[in-house]
């Protein structure tokens, strides 16, 4: 009676670790689905944000040659003119980007857009929110250096580092390119 009484007490330590064990490896595999979430959404909103830069800037090709450069010249440029009074500079432009002696390079046309897609055109809250996503260095971490327009084509191509929630091993980053593609309106 003895003997099994005390088997039976070993059995009581040997569940509590058992449980152990089992919570603490559940709590580690929610953690790193929470970190692989998290990944997922920020290239999510890095995508949306940079496929509609890229089809709003391929419409300001198309107000600034056919309907106006923002000057008071015609119709056009006076419907311009009052939209551009309530609408803000972050998602229509007057900026010749497109253009191969352009004043603007395509790359800040993309950025400028990106910010104001992903933040309402604040950069602070831009930078704010894709280091809450992970992403290396925020907004300076995102290269857009690789945008271009070809053939009567815009190819926005932004590059940017994601870090894992815990760096477990030196995990280090996760290398992400995205690409959106529209035709400029001409």
């Amino acid at each position: 009676m003895a003997e099994k009484r005390r088997l039976t007490e070993n059995q009581r330590g040997i569940i509590s670790l058992e449980a152990c064990i089992s919570v603490l490896s559940f709590l580690i595999l929610m953690l790193l689905l929470a970190g692989l979430f998290r990944m997922f959404m920020a290239q999510n909103l890095t995508a949306h944000a940079a496929l509609e830069s890229a089809q709003s800037l391929a419409l300001d090709a198309y107000s600034g040659k056919k309907i106006g450069n923002g000057s008071w010249e015609s119709i056009g440029s006076l419907l311009n003119g009052v939209f551009d009074r309530i609408n803000n500079d972050d998602f229509s432009s007057y900026d010749d980007w497109f253009s191969e002696n352009a004043d603007v390079s395509v790359e800040n046309a993309v950025e400028k857009r990106f910010i104001g897609f992903l933040a309402g055109g604040d950069r602070t809250k831009a930078d704010q929110l894709l280091k809450r996503l992970n992403v290396k260095e925020g907004i300076e971490g995102v290269d857009f250096s690789f945008s271009k327009t070809e053939n009567g084509m815009l190819y926005v191509e932004i590059r940017y580092q994601l870090e894992y929630d815990f760096q477990i091993g030196g995990l280090g980053t996760v290398e992400v390119k995205q690409k959106a593609c529209a035709k400029l309106w001409q």
